[in-house]
């Protein structure tokens, strides 16, 4: 979809991922999750169930029952996407692609402006036994610009300086649970040259945003007090 209709799409998005109410899951005996119903009409076979306080050896079985859909040629050319969802960078080669995020509900949502974003220059992370805050600088227009702090003043400060020519082509961690809350609990970078990280501690469930042959140039997520989730922005080409 054009990159300026997606802050609108993502707010009022019904088929968005969401957390499952504990009051729908039984975690104190078989781990077993209750029938949840689900929006009727759902346009595609694929969902998002974020599920707290389960273990990394406790097996969920999931039946979608959505019998009778109908979509027409527009709606399946937009199931194609999946998971990732494509925008416009006029002010920049090939498309920009947005990837994730990863992590959990909580917090507020935020991401970066890509329009004539180039190119990373450096990353700030502040980490402890989880992942605290993260912010950018990059440049857009020819013009270094800073992102504002997302996430809490807490956890100790890192940087990750990117040299002429050198660019971020993948991004992993972890993610779980850190004093109740469902957060980023590791970040590691990985650029065309070196690793940097992993900034946090390495515990709870695994993930990677690999740039797939592109390059990151952007970031988007979830923060409050600790960074909440986090994805990122792809250029192609």
């Amino acid at each position: 979809m054009p990159y300026y209709a997606i802050e609108e799409h993502e707010n009022r998005c019904m088929h968005k991922a969401f957390l499952c109410p504990e009051e729908f899951c039984d975690f104190t005996g078989s781990n077993a999750v209750q029938l949840m119903p689900l929006q009727r009409g759902l346009p595609t076979d694929c969902y998002t169930l974020l599920i707290p306080k389960i273990s990394s050896s406790t097996g969920i079985n999931i039946s979608v029952n959505n019998p009778g859909i109908k979509i027409n040629n527009h709606d399946s050319n937009k199931m194609n996407d999946k998971k990732i969802a494509t925008c416009d960078n006029k002010s920049s080669t090939g498309s920009v692609v947005k990837m994730g995020p990863c992590g959990g509900g909580g917090g507020s949502a935020w991401k970066m402006d890509m329009r004539g974003v180039n190119r990373i220059v450096k990353v700030v992370v502040r980490h402890g036994c989880a992942v605290d805050a993260m912010s950018v600088l990059y440049e857009q227009d020819g013009k270094e610009k800073k992102t504002k702090l997302w996430g809490g003043k807490g956890g100790k400060r890192s940087e990750i300086c990117l040299k002429p020519g050198e660019y971020l082509k993948s991004m992993k961690g972890h993610y779980g649970f850190y004093n109740n809350w469902f957060v980023i609990r590791s970040l590691t970078f990985v650029s065309n040259r070196r690793n940097f990280g992993p900034y946090g501690k390495e515990e709870g469930v695994p993930f990677k945003l690999p740039a797939t042959g592109g390059k990151i140039i952007g970031f988007h997520g979830r923060s409050d007090g600790l960074l909440d989730a986090l994805g990122t922005y792809v250029q192609m080409g």
